[in-house]
């Protein structure tokens, strides 16, 4: 059995993307993998098992590979976790304002007070009564 920690570095932590990339690379091995998180040991082979064990950005996570290709298996595993750090963060739907904060929140808000003061614009009635 051969074994290497390595703190996680991906912006988002190790979520559905970057684990489909690293469960595609583990089921080309023979070996068993085995990844050691704060919440437990994990199988390298499970989506549901590597989601479930949360790993955050900066968690030190120790990956264990154990089987007849372990040498060529591990220096490929651990590369492809590190080079995940280099993957953008993208979530759907969501977009960034030329403010820099998610969704244009500048933009919502500067649209959202435009042609007010203190109250609504001339003109609007502010009640149901009729001025009559």
């Amino acid at each position: 059995m051969l074994s290497q920690k390595l703190v996680i570095e991906c912006q988002a932590g190790l979520h559905a993307r970057p684990l489909s990339k690293f469960m595609q690379k583990v089921k080309t091995f023979k070996s068993d993998v085995v990844m050691v998180t704060p919440k437990g040991e994990v199988n390298c082979r499970s989506i549901v098992g590597l989601l479930g064990a949360a790993v955050k950005k900066g968690t030190e996570v120790e990956l264990r590979v154990n089987g007849p290709d372990e040498d060529a298996a591990l220096p490929v595993l651990v590369n492809l976790l590190d080079s995940l750090a280099d993957e953008p963060v993208e979530m759907p739907g969501r977009t960034e304002g030329a403010d820099g904060r998610p969704g244009g929140v500048a933009e919502a808000e500067k649209s959202a007070g435009e042609g007010r003061a203190d109250g609504p614009p001339a003109g609007d009635k502010v009640s149901g009564a009729d001025p009559a």
